[in-house]
Parts: C-alpha cells; structure tokens; sequence
C-alpha cells in the first residue's frame, strides 16, 4: 500500500513507518522537522521511505501530500497538557486536504479516557487531562463528520515495551481489564484495520 504516516517522528509514529516499511509498504513520511527521521536505514532514508516537511496546522504544507495514496496513518499529538487546538485543527486540515485529493482512508490513533465511563486513570487524571480530552473530542467529531472510510483507533496508556502480537480489540471502550499497550503493537493494530480481512471501520479500542 501507498501510505502517508502522519506523527510519523514521534513515538507511535516511528513504531507506524519501522512495521509499515518491514512489511512491503511505500510510505510517505510527514514531519515537521526531515532531520528527525534520519536514523532511518542509509542516506537519506531507507527504500520506500519519503519525508515531507509540514505542519498540520498549516494548510499549504499538505498541498499534493495525499495524491495517489491509498490511507493514512496518523499519530498526532500535542504537547503538554495546557490548552491545545492541535488535533481539532490539525485534523480539520487533513480532512479537507485529504477529501480534495482523493485520499479515501483515515486511520486515526486517539486515547481511550475520552470515552465516557472509561477509568480516567487511564490517562491519569481527568482533570489534569481537561485540555487533551477537549482537543481529543474536537479530532474525533471532525473525523466522524468527514466522507472518508475512517477508523479511530482508541489506546489506554502507551509503553514503549516490545510488541507482543497478543492485543485485543473492543468497541469503543478498552477490552475488559485493558489498561496498556505498547507503542509497537499499537502500530500494528492500526496497520492492521487498513487492509486485509481484519480491515475494521469506526470508534474501536486496543489494549492488551
């Protein structure tokens, strides 16, 4: 598959672009910062691996990024937990851009205290959290009122433990007793509803 990994320099998205390339796919790598990604394989990059330069915020940096691609991955963030707009706006441009340019898939990580009822503890606590949970909400409605083929992909908390194949998913809510995953099985459970006959669309949850 042609993919475009959004976060693809953060902890998640590295997991993403390692798995995706490993298993055959073209990826375009986005990142506010190339440099970030230069560990990957020799100069510049490894095969099957391209880096644009962006920021979600900014509209004309996503330009042609989505031409030809068959989904997108992303990992977005924000940093710190003071009031942020990067996810609700970041993912309202992305939406846009990638609906102008034919892109037809979105597989999008969120974070599972956002659902209600779900134990804040899994991110902590709530309150400390406010500002994340408001930014995380604003993401998931953009995305639930876009005319793609979408997937949010809900995690409790991420480690950076190895990846262990043994996730479960659930709808909406984490798995009974789900509290963690790794980054790296996260990664492949996204992979894993892009395509194939695990492909699965909508509100879902993974933990171990």
């Amino acid at each position: 598959m042609r993919l475009v990994v959004l976060g693809a320099s953060g902890g998640l998205g590295r997991e993403v672009v390692e798995l995706a390339l490993s298993e055959g796919h073209s990826i375009r790598a986005f990142v506010r910062d190339p440099a970030s990604l230069a560990d990957f394989g020799n100069s510049p990059y490894r095969e099957g691996l391209s880096v644009v330069a962006g920021d979600v915020l900014d509209p004309g940096t996503l330009d042609g990024l989505f031409v030809e691609a068959d989904a997108v991955i992303s990992a977005i963030g924000s940093p710190g937990n003071g009031p942020s707009v990067v996810r609700t706006l970041g993912y309202r441009n992305v939406v846009d851009a990638m609906e102008r340019q034919g892109a037809p898939m979105l597989a999008a990580a969120s974070v599972a205290a956002v659902e209600p009822g779900v134990n804040p503890m899994a991110l902590a606590s709530a309150m400390t959290h406010r500002h994340l949970l408001k930014d995380v909400r604003g993401m998931e409605e953009v995305i639930e009122e876009s005319n793609l083929d979408w997937v949010i992909v809900r995690a409790p908390r991420l480690t950076d433990d190895a990846p262990t194949g043994n996730y479960r998913f659930a709808n909406r809510r984490p798995p009974l007793g789900g509290v963690m995953i790794s980054r790296a099985d996260m990664a492949e459970a996204m992979l894993s509803c892009l395509h194939g006959p695990g492909r699965r669309l909508g509100t879902i949850a993974v933990a171990y």
